[in-house]
């Protein structure tokens, strides 16, 4: 799942992204995908590393920025 750019990280975690900008916890989106919260964190740093950012606001900004993007 190689991710160079934003557009690819919504295409990868698009179950999340949209969700991501309600500001849910963690907790809260593994609870809404059934997976632990251990899974999320995993790939929410997986997506930073490969936007190359490493907090939620630069991740909502960044999907805010790209074409169609989610985040208000």
């Amino acid at each position: 799942m190689g991710l160079p750019a934003a557009d690819d990280a919504r295409a990868a975690d698009g179950r999340s992204s949209p969700r991501y900008g309600e500001g849910l916890t963690n907790r809260q989106l593994g609870r809404r995908f059934e997976i632990t919260e251990a899974t999320v964190k995993r790939h929410l740093h997986n997506a930073y590393r490969k936007l190359g950012i490493t907090s939620r606001v630069q991740a909502l900004n960044k999907l805010a920025q790209a074409p169609g993007g989610h985040c208000a």
